[in-house]
């Protein structure tokens, strides 16, 4: 799949670690930042307990991360669950695929 190359795009985060994917230096440091170290083509992060996601959720939104939609606990679809439990106060961004190169960026 294509990925945006200026953006950081959360793949998982619904289980025992957060992992994301950044091409550029500054999105790089932000996700080391928040504790992620890299993993080949991936960022990873253990995540220790549900406030410890709740809190990484929140860090991402302010440094402008995408969260991909999916499949079953999807980055979308547990943003958007914190987001009506009101874990999640500010906007945020999806990305969804078309196609291998054709992506969809959305305002949530």
């Amino acid at each position: 799949m294509t990925f945006p190359v200026d953006k950081i795009v959360v793949t998982e985060i619904a289980g025992k670690r957060a992992v994301a994917k950044a091409s550029t230096g500054p999105q790089q440091q932000a996700l080391l930042n928040l504790g992620f170290a890299q993993a080949t083509t991936e960022f990873v992060r253990p995540i220790a307990s549900n406030d410890d996601r709740i809190e990484l959720v929140n860090a991402l939104i302010t440094i402008g991360a995408l969260f991909s939609g999916g499949r079953d606990w999807s980055p979308e679809e547990l943003v958007a669950y914190y987001k009506d439990n009101g874990h999640v106060k500010q906007s945020y961004q999806t990305i969804n695929w078309r196609s291998k190169n054709e992506y969809i960026i959305r305002q949530a």
